[in-house]
């Protein structure tokens, strides 16, 4: 496996910085379905849209304690290295969870997971993840990062279950002091999962 880098960034830290001059084929404002894993599924993976807004904020306000704002959503919805995905169930058109990701050259950070409370344990999280692989390693993206709060058993699970590792430790990093570990993983790590 190649060695991992952290993206040079003047951004904010939990931010990734921004490659001008890439042409986005991510496009945000389009909506057609993505591959979402090797099986077949009830739920129907694609890219996120203004018009979501609202059950993405109902998600971010039930499952994270800072929420963002309906504005930082509609960044992440307009910035051209920005990736926003959302499951649905073939029983609501609501969105039951989505995945919020940003690249740099050929590195990305994964920045949210989010998948409703009722809706947990069903695989939604892991098509979520695996459906922005997909469509960011075939954007050229080969190293993948993220942030996980140290106590969240369930999620680490699933992230090392997808090939990920602890690349660090960062001590009292969230607001009630608890650990966050930063993961990382390369497109070898995850060329299991390359599409059909």
């Amino acid at each position: 496996m190649g060695p991992i880098r952290a993206c040079p960034t003047s951004l904010p830290a939990g931010r990734i910085c921004h490659s001008p001059g890439r042409t986005d084929t991510m496009s945000p404002s389009d909506s057609s379905p993505v591959e979402a894993s090797a099986t077949d599924s009830p739920l129907t993976v694609t890219h996120a849209s203004e018009a979501d807004l609202p059950q993405l904020l109902r998600l971010e306000k039930l499952c994270i304690s800072h929420p963002w704002t309906e504005r930082g959503f509609l960044d992440e919805l307009n910035h051209s290295e920005s990736l926003l995905l959302i499951a649905r169930t073939a029983a609501s058109a609501a969105p039951i969870g989505y995945l919020a990701a940003r690249r740099c050259v050929d590195e990305a950070e994964i920045l949210r997971v989010v998948v409703d409370p009722a809706q947990r344990n069903r695989g939604a999280a892991r098509q979520l993840l695996i459906s922005g692989f997909r469509l960011l390693i075939t954007e050229g993206v080969r190293a993948f990062f993220m942030e996980v709060r140290e106590d969240n058993a369930p999620a680490l699970g699933l992230y090392r279950s997808l090939s990920f590792r602890v690349l660090h430790r960062r001590p009292n990093y969230y607001r009630d002091g608890c650990t966050a570990l930063v993961l990382a993983a390369d497109s070898e790590d995850l060329g299991w999962m390359a599409a059909p």
